[in-house]
């Protein structure tokens, strides 16, 4: 919030909507955070398929029927 990117526009823009939810007074909250963190730190280290899965691929430019 203290810079002046995107991130401070997006954070001001969540606050006028009432979207806008600090961990640091929520502690059900920034438990939920450490854990999903928790879950991608995983998630990263493993062999899982979703982790060969890209966004970024390129898709045939013809699909076969």
């Amino acid at each position: 919030m203290s810079s002046d990117c995107v991130w401070k526009k997006l954070v001001l823009d969540a606050k006028k909507r009432d979207c806008y939810y600090n961990a640091d007074d929520d502690k059900r909250l920034a438990q939920a955070i450490d854990m999903a963190a928790f879950e991608l730190d995983l998630l990263e280290e493993s062999d899982s398929r979703f982790k060969k899965l890209s966004l970024g691929d390129k898709l045939p430019t013809k699909f076969s029927k």
